[in-house]
């Protein structure tokens, strides 16, 4: 729920959307959905602005942000998501692991740091072995997303990577 204590993220059988709860009128569709998958929101401070990651199962999921229309709908504000992989094979000219079906991804929506900027985890696991997680912040101006702070961490095991998320105050 919103810090307005009345915008929910609805998640139904065919559909996920935004509604008001003493309307209950639709603001807005997030996706096309099974029922199936888990939504994880951290919103802003006066409820005009939300960034959604969706788990489709262990294997693959999505972060957007949506922001609020002057019309009170929720529309998606599109950006470009920093990818660890390509990130870490840039810096150390090779992947930390293969992509051999033993891979998940592990993204995560950290808290709003002023009412535009949220704090959002890009991340890569192997099953078996490390994590790979980018931190980076978006900062929603006017209709567009821009993106800053971009920073790669270094390979964490399991227990690491669990107390890293937390200490970021991360939604996963």
């Amino acid at each position: 729920m919103a810090p307005d204590n009345h915008t929910i993220v609805w998640h139904g059988k065919v559909d996920c959307h935004f509604v008001d709860l003493r309307s209950h009128k639709n603001l807005g569709r997030i996706a096309h959905t099974s029922g199936q998958e888990d939504i994880v929101a951290s919103w802003s401070v006066d409820s005009s602005k939300v960034a959604i990651v969706m788990y489709y199962g262990s294997k693959l999921c999505c972060l957007q942000i949506f922001r609020k229309t002057s019309k009170g709908v929720f529309v998606e504000v599109p950006f470009d998501e920093p990818q660890p992989m390509e990130m870490y094979q840039k810096a150390h000219g090779e992947l930390p692991f293969q992509y051999d079906g033993s891979t998940a991804p592990e993204d995560a929506v950290g808290q709003w740091e002023a009412k535009d900027t949220v704090h959002l985890v890009a991340g890569e696991a192997h099953l078996n072995g490390p994590h790979l997680f980018v931190t980076f912040d978006v900062q929603i101006t006017n209709k567009k997303a821009v993106i800053r702070n971009i920073q790669m961490h270094d390979l964490m095991p399991d227990d690491q990577a669990e107390k890293f998320l937390n200490s970021l105050g991360a939604h996963h």
